[in-house]
């Protein structure tokens, strides 16, 4: 009897031994501060993208727990507080009263806390939270962050090891090591995650193509919780990339690669070829050659002749110019206004850099994610082109593939030409030298729409507007045709009026019109 009651104290004692354990992180002025109650390393408990978080003193005024903070952690759209618990435990998350914008926890939404008397604060209690990965992530909107607490309540976890995912180079055949005390290993070849559902039981080597990626993961169970996700790409020796894709894109070259990990370099005269990183914009006629690389292997060289973006001429030119200090998301600049909506939750902020163009400074927007804008131009004035001026801010350099998906309701892939980061082209006083160009030509539209894609995109715009002897790069002679044709009467593209019986595209109504 004496021995099973001695068992049964150690298995208690063993289970409660880690119970109490406090992690905490707390987020004031500009700093990430850890503090703990027993535990020794707090400081690599928690985790958070460090490419998109950043410190906003619009979140302040909150005291909790004997800090009083004048800066919170600004959640936006790829923030994320991150920690792998090895025990059930108890989480504390400390939100800015700032706005009623949600939080996520685990994906799952929580719904808004009331204020908490007296500390300028919101304080989310979630209890019994499993031993695992956790992540904290924005809700329906921007908001704020002091500090998260994790408090050990339950026994301790032990996490499996990571698996070890190996590949053979000459055939493609993948193994991944056994795990001490996993119950089984899952793996994916479609760059999901495996969990404990989702996957293929790994029971032996198995053979994919060259570039796939492969994931495993060690599932747990009892006293063990799952491994991290092991990610492996298979490359196989030998392999000859496919010759790459040219586009063209409102002036703008983009280039692609089928063959994944390769380098692609470009030329405009088949000889002396450039490394390519991002698109490219290029003011004349020219043919582009591209080639991809990858070890000593080299592609065919693809070949496309670029035609550069019209251009009208004879044109009244407005440049936007953003007011300096400006908070207001909409102004007037020669009669044109400029409307930029942000999100839901949150105006446009300048862009902190400026633009030189030609010697001369821009103040620069920054746009949030997916917003469409609109420019309105006086009564009576169509616009020709656009021109967007733009970069993209150093803390989101790389977070998101960005561009202009959408001008005046023609779509477009971002991801064939992509635009670069600034801090490859600023130069040292702070301002954007050589900054990605796009020209749209647009058909005498009193209002033009664009839409960007990516975080932090920063611009300024160009517009020309028509006179009455502008000729319009589609063969319309003049402003006047393009002004007649909405008399309803159809005119060809050269401006000639046609008959009832013409079929093609015409102009009729102002518009472009295809008659069958």
């Amino acid at each position: 009897m004496k021995k099973i009651f001695t068992l049964l104290t150690l298995m208690v004692l063993s289970m409660t031994a880690w119970a109490g354990d406090v992690y905490k992180i707390t987020f004031n002025g500009a700093n990430a501060e850890f503090k703990n109650g027993e535990a020794a390393d707090a400081g690599s408990f928690f985790s958070w993208n460090t490419a998109k978080h950043n410190f906003n003193s619009k979140f302040n005024g909150a005291t909790w727990d004997g800090t009083s903070f004048t800066s919170g952690l600004k959640m936006e759209g790829a923030t994320s507080v991150s920690f792998s618990s090895t025990a059930t435990a108890t989480v504390t998350i400390v939100q800015s009263t700032w706005s009623d914008k949600t939080l996520k926890f685990d994906g799952a939404e929580l719904a808004v806390a009331d204020a908490a008397a007296g500390t300028g604060c919101r304080i989310y209690t979630i209890t019994d939270v499993a031993a695992g990965d956790h992540a904290m992530t924005r809700g329906s909107g921007e908001s704020g962050v002091f500090a998260i607490q994790v408090e050990y309540t339950g026994a301790v976890m032990t996490k499996l090891a990571t698996p070890e995912i190996t590949f053979n180079a000459t055939t493609g055949e993948v193994t991944i090591a056994a795990v001490d005390n996993a119950t089984e290993l899952r793996y994916t070849t479609d760059d999901t995650n495996p969990d404990e559902m989702k996957g293929d039981v790994y029971s032996a080597p198995f053979t994919v193509a060259d570039g796939t990626v492969v994931k495993a993961i060690a599932i747990g169970t009892g006293s063990y919780i799952n491994s991290d996700i092991a990610s492996k790409q298979v490359l196989i020796e030998g392999t000859v990339p496919v010759a790459p894709t040219i586009v063209s894109q409102a002036g703008a070259v983009g280039i692609t690669c089928a063959t994944p990990a390769v380098t692609i370099e470009y030329s405009t005269n088949n000889v002396d070829f450039n490394p390519y990183t991002y698109a490219f914009y290029l003011y004349d006629d020219a043919t582009v050659y591209a080639r991809a690389k990858r070890g000593d292997k080299t592609s065919e060289v693809a070949q496309f002749d670029f035609k550069a973006v019209a251009q009208p001429n004879d044109v009244e030119t407005v440049v936007i110019v953003i007011p300096d200090g400006t908070e207001d998301n909409s102004f007037t600049v020669e009669g044109c206004t400029l409307t930029i909506t942000g999100n839901a939750s949150k105006n446009y902020t300048l862009g902190g850099n400026k633009i030189t163009i030609d010697g001369v400074e821009h103040n620069t927007a920054k746009l949030s994610n997916g917003a469409q804008n609109t420019l309105t131009l006086p009564e009576g004035k169509k616009a020709v082109r656009l021109t967007l001026y733009s970069f993209v801010n150093a803390a989101s350099a790389g977070a998101r593939t960005s561009g202009w998906s959408e001008v005046n309701g023609v779509s477009y892939d971002v991801k064939e030409a992509p635009m670069g980061a600034f801090t490859d082209v600023a130069v040292s006083d702070g301002l954007v030298a050589n900054p990605d160009v796009r020209s749209y030509l647009i058909d005498g539209q009193n209002k033009v729409t664009f839409t960007n894609t990516g975080e932090q995109l920063c611009f300024f715009a160009v517009v020309d507007i028509a006179t009455d002897s502008t000729v319009i790069p589609t063969g319309i002679n003049t402003v006047k045709a393009a002004e007649a044709a909405a008399d309803g009467a159809a005119y060809n593209l050269a401006g000639q009026k046609v008959n009832a019986g013409y079929k093609g595209l015409v102009i009729k109504n102002g518009k472009k019109v295809i008659v069958k």
